[in-house]
């Protein structure tokens, strides 16, 4: 707006100053006022660089405003709910109160999570670090044998075991279908699933 302003006003200049140089032609008297008016158009280009250089800053630091949300964002993004601690892109919830496992598997699902799934040494050793620093013995995850013959599966996602950290003699076929985890050796062992355990651990994605 402000530029175009400043243009209208060059226009005005130069037509008055195409009127006056007529009149002084009649006149014979036009070098003062020439002068007048170049010093006058010197003064408007002054005005529009600097319209136009701090249009340049404003630019900038809008741009910088910007990168500043989307940074914003993804911190926001990756970052988990009060209580829940991060591994990789998950988030994972430690609740070391006695339950059984059907207990714990709703109260993960309440939290819009699912019982924990271990997908390889690195996060089972993560998760066992973890429940031994709170002192607890054993903690129940999301490993499940619904038909009682060992046919092993995570209710995160219904997909079978391609890890396992069995405690030696474990799985059994028998009653115990629900999975838990030692804190000390960090391996798994198979539970009752109504029988009451240390804690769970819920875990969701980011």
């Amino acid at each position: 707006m402000k530029i175009v302003i400043i243009l209208m006003e060059v226009f005005c200049v130069v037509l008055a100053l195409s009127v006056k140089q007529r009149s002084s032609q009649l006149k014979g008297s036009d070098n003062q006022l020439l002068w007048y008016f170049l010093t006058k158009v010197e003064k408007l280009d002054t005005k529009v660089d600097k319209i136009q250089l701090e249009n340049t800053e404003i630019k900038s630091k809008l741009n910088g405003l910007q990168t500043d949300i989307r940074l914003l964002k993804n911190t926001i993004q990756n970052h988990c709910d009060h209580g829940w601690f991060k591994f990789r892109n998950n988030c994972y919830l430690f609740t070391f109160t006695s339950v059984t496992w059907h207990h714990a598997k709703d109260k993960c699902k309440s939290k819009k999570s699912s019982l924990v799934k271990i997908n390889d040494a690195e996060e089972n050793r993560w998760v066992g670090t973890k429940i031994t620093t709170a002192g607890k013995t054993e903690i129940w995850l999301g490993g499940n044998d619904p038909t009682g013959r060992n046919s092993w599966m995570w209710i995160s996602d219904f997909t079978q075991l391609s890890y396992t950290n069995w405690y030696p003699g474990n799985p059994r076929k028998n009653n115990e279908q629900c999975m838990m985890m030692y804190s000390r050796s960090f391996m798994w062992n198979d539970g009752e699933c109504d029988s009451k355990r240390g804690g769970y651990i819920c875990e969701k994605r980011l």
